[in-house]
């Protein structure tokens, strides 16, 4: 008597799983897993959003700083970083751009307007 390994193993396919996760619970969503709760609320991310739209080149410290004073939760720069990543916020330098004093600009513009007529062979 020849048996698949499926059988053997009793290995279930993940259809056949959900399936049988639905007719028992009505429901195929994966329960809630367990561990510790996040320590912020929907509030704090709400507040902590706010912060880093407020100053995007402040530093985390800062900006931990100012959101418990705002609201009075106690929380880690880790925490903070990690919120900040969710949200798209990451620490990533400006792009450095050339001074360009009132004097050059002018300089500049009057050569631009010297030179508008120009063709692509001159």
């Amino acid at each position: 008597m020849q048996m698949t390994i499926s059988a053997v193993l009793r290995y279930v396919t993940d259809f056949a799983g959900i399936y049988r996760k639905w007719k028992v619970s009505g429901d195929c969503r994966n329960a809630p897993r367990v561990g510790r709760p996040t320590k912020l609320v929907d509030r704090d991310r709400r507040v902590l959003t706010r912060e880093f739209r407020k100053n995007r080149t402040q530093p985390m410290a800062l900006i931990r700083e100012e959101f418990q004073q705002a609201s009075w939760s106690i929380v880690s720069m880790n925490t903070i970083r990690k919120e900040a990543h969710l949200h798209g916020f990451h620490g990533r330098a400006a792009a450095h751009k050339p001074l360009i004093t009132k004097s050059n600009r002018a300089a500049r513009l009057m050569w631009c307007k010297a030179h508008r007529n120009w063709t692509v062979d001159q």
